[in-house]
């Protein structure tokens, strides 16, 4: 095991080829008894061949990650898909059909300013820089202690880009004051409404849509059911085009508005 990760470690090196890191990660696969993938169902050289496609090395930048049509990935495989979205530090797969909706819903109000939208734990910030909004994230898979804690679990850390501002979510919605706020695989904070899940370095999830006109949280109700803000009114929406990690059949946007809560919970 710990030869195989210095291998890993050694691929994922500064300059490391995207093809190189999903050669790295099904090497953690194979040890790794908590994964979702099908390596029976994998296509090696179409992950490949879809990194290329996705992540751009920016002189400037880092690497950038561009959406796709979701024809180019629907006859994929979940099982490849996932595994490009894991190498590449994706969990939401980039589709341009995703950023158009989004877009959609948010310059819905002319009388809106034009940065009345942020993308907060944005990761690689694919979201908010296709929509042109802040992106935000307390970047702390760049901690040694996280950094760490992913590589015994096998999984890949995300690499910022320089444009992804260093705030945590509470601090840019209170910088921003945003009409709407957009997450994707947003981790609510332990102990919050009564909920034993959660993480500890989680978000609160609840004073996001308290704090805003409306909360667009991209997930997985494989993952997200327990969210406290579960329990409160929103919408739950699905559609063809959107891709998540594990099992997308279950991927959904959980869309809160203030106008579906009460003055209690505001």
């Amino acid at each position: 095991m710990n030869q195989m990760y210095k291998q890993m470690n050694a691929m994922l090196g500064r300059g490391c080829g995207k093809e190189a890191q999903i050669q790295a990660l099904m090497a953690t696969q194979k040890n790794n008894k908590r994964t979702f993938i099908d390596q029976s169902r994998f296509d090696m050289e179409r992950a490949m061949e879809l990194t290329r496609m996705l992540a751009e090395d920016d002189e400037n930048l880092g690497r950038i990650i561009h959406p796709l049509p979701y024809a180019e990935i629907e006859n994929d495989t979940e099982a490849t898909l996932n595994i490009v979205m894991q190498a590449l530090g994706l969990y939401t797969f980039p589709t341009k059909e995703l950023t158009d909706w989004l877009h959609n819903e948010i310059d819905d109000d002319p009388e809106l300013e034009p940065h009345s939208a942020i993308e907060i734990c944005c990761g690689t910030g694919w979201i908010g820089r296709t929509l042109g909004i802040p992106i935000t994230d307390s970047r702390m898979q760049e901690r040694d202690d996280i950094r760490e804690l992913y590589r015994r679990e096998g999984a890949m850390t995300i690499s910022y880009p320089m444009d992804v501002e260093p705030l945590d979510a509470l601090s840019a919605i209170r910088k921003y004051e945003p009409e709407y706020v957009i997450a994707s695989y947003c981790t609510h904070l332990y102990g919050t409404g009564g909920s034993k899940w959660g993480n500890s370095l989680g978000v609160d999830t609840r004073w996001v849509r308290s704090h805003c006109r409306r909360f667009y949280h991209i997930g997985n109700d494989d993952i997200h059911s327990r969210d406290p803000l579960m329990k409160m009114p929103h919408k739950r929406l699905s559609f063809d085009w959107l891709v998540t990690r594990g099992d997308s059949s279950k991927a959904r946007i959980y869309v809160c508005e203030k106008e579906l809560l009460n003055e209690n919970e505001l």
